[in-house]
């Protein structure tokens, strides 16, 4: 699936004490069908969790219900997301430069430093 499709471009206005800057940043709103999705994923695996926890003897009197609350609360938010923020691009007023958050990553790939940094204390 390709992210950057059908994405709206919108301008944003910053000012701090007297600078005022101007910058961007992409959006792509979700179809119905990807929100639903989205939304059955986070749910079913809470849910899955929550089933999995009632095996864990004594932790299942609290594990079970906090899972089960929060499938419903995070299946529903899930679906709430209308729209998914790609990338932004924004000056920042005190410096020249131009700050650049990168584009969104899903999934971590094997040449992230973050395993590195989880293994390795």
């Amino acid at each position: 699936m390709d992210l950057t499709k059908d994405f709206q471009r919108k301008t944003l206005f910053c000012r701090v004490e007297q600078q005022a800057t101007q910058g961007f940043v992409e959006r792509r709103d979700l179809p119905l069908q990807e929100r639903l999705h989205r939304m059955l994923k986070i749910g079913g695996l809470l849910l899955a969790a929550a089933c999995a926890a009632v095996f864990i003897p004594i932790l299942h009197f609290v594990l079970v219900p906090v899972l089960l609350i929060c499938a419903l609360i995070f299946g529903i938010v899930s679906w709430l997301d209308k729209a998914e923020i790609l990338r932004g691009e924004f000056p920042l007023p005190t410096m020249s430069e131009t700050k650049h958050s990168p584009p969104r990553q899903r999934k971590l790939s094997p040449h992230h430093p973050l395993p590195t940094l989880l293994l390795h204390p």
